[in-house]
């Protein structure tokens, strides 16, 4: 088995809350080589690019995404911008995070309503799969990884320069 992790943003400071509270994330591409894996369309696979992403700030670590953006009044929480963020970028980061962090790790295969839980939806009308009796991989659309490694480009060019000063 291959497991090869790459850093697109190690504590990276994305900004300040109203209240001063910092906000860090990190951000990993695995690419890993797997046996017995299915993607959600029921296909084996034998390799995955995983995304994973989590947050650090005070009080919290882990999966706070949801403390960068408000959903009900659509605006980003961070008021002061670390280097190489911006509210676009936040919003961006934070659409990413939500919808593809841990994209090996889908309990629905793609024929199941993914707005029911799990324990709940019936089982798949084409294979018989039932929701969560194991973990599905939904492959990351090349236009995410190209934007991480963006994300990934622009942040180091930063940090390359801040220490030269």
């Amino acid at each position: 088995m291959i497991d090869k992790t790459e850093v697109i943003a190690e504590n990276k400071f994305v900004g300040k809350f109203k209240n001063g509270t910092e906000f860090y994330v990190d951000i990993n591409l695995r690419y890993k080589t797997c046996s017995k894996s299915y993607d959600i369309q029921h296909n084996p696979v034998d390799e995955q690019f995983v995304l994973s992403i989590t947050g650090n700030m005070r009080g919290g670590h882990g999966q706070i995404a949801d403390y960068l953006y408000d959903e009900d009044t659509q605006k980003v929480n961070i008021v002061q911008f670390g280097e190489g963020f911006d509210e676009k970028i936040v919003k961006r980061l934070y659409d990413i995070w939500k919808r593809w962090h841990l994209n090996d790790l889908n309990p629905h295969c793609i024929h199941q309503d993914k707005t029911v839980h799990w324990t709940k939806c019936e089982p798949c009308t084409v294979t018989g799969y039932k929701c969560g009796e194991s973990w599905l991989y939904e492959p990351l659309p090349e236009e995410i990884v190209n934007q991480l490694y963006r994300f990934r480009d622009v942040w180091n060019i930063i940090d390359k320069v801040n220490k030269a000063i």
